[in-house]
């Protein structure tokens, strides 16, 4: 089985790229966007789009920070997030994948 160490830090000491608008607007506003469409928090979608992998990744969040896993947890509960993940994907070039999770 393949683990998710840490998915959202964007370098050593750098924090996470989840609300870096800086550096990562597009990606930020894409998330922004299906989230919201959704009900969901970015960080849920983000985590909804690794587990739905065919490869069937655990995500191990990697934070001490309570509000991070709370935002995270209901994962399961996001239905269908596979169609809407697609507008990250495609921004990346790549597909989303179906199933999973």
């Amino acid at each position: 089985m393949l683990q998710a160490w840490s998915p959202f830090q964007k370098g050593f000491f750098d924090g996470v790229f989840i609300g870096d608008r800086d550096n990562y607007g597009e990606l930020n506003q894409a998330l922004d966007e299906l989230s919201k469409a959704h009900g969901v928090t970015p960080s849920g979608l983000a985590v909804a789009w690794i587990v739905r992998h065919p490869a069937n990744i655990q995500v191990v969040l990697g934070t001490t920070n309570p509000d991070r896993v709370i935002e995270a947890a209901p994962v399961r509960t996001y239905g269908s997030l596979a169609r809407s993940g697609t507008g990250c994907s495609v921004r990346r070039g790549t597909s989303f994948p179906e199933g999973g999770g």
